[in-house]
């Protein structure tokens, strides 16, 4: 094990896989961004996928330390409220009228 410490040593032991859990998170947020053409479906798809990962982190505490474990989800938490304020900062003239109605359109069957 001392040999792959750098990848495993943060993690308690019987959460290795860990590792792997936030590689595929790192994949899923750099497809989101590069797929969905929408700034407000860039958005909510990745707050999406951050509420998944922190309630799997939050759940499994995979961290040796309580500390760690805290700053990891407080610091998650945080990015989350950053994205949701950061919907209200999207410049609407910039969109193309198309995606401005698709946007509204996907958002009024939500409501």
């Amino acid at each position: 094990m001392i040999r792959y410490r750098f990848a495993f040593g943060a993690l308690r032991p019987d959460r290795f896989w860990w590792s792997l859990v936030q590689m595929v998170y790192s994949l899923c947020l750099v497809t989101i961004q590069a797929t969905f053409d929408s700034v407000y479906l860039r958005i909510y798809a990745t707050a999406l996928l951050l509420v998944a990962f922190s309630a799997m982190a939050f759940r499994l505490d995979p961290f040796k330390f309580k500390d760690v474990n805290t700053a990891s989800l407080a610091l998650t938490y945080a990015l989350l409220v950053f994205l949701f304020i950061s919907v209200a900062f999207v410049d609407q003239d910039m969109l193309g009228k198309e995606q401005l109605e698709s946007a509204r359109k996907a958002f009024g069957y939500l409501g």
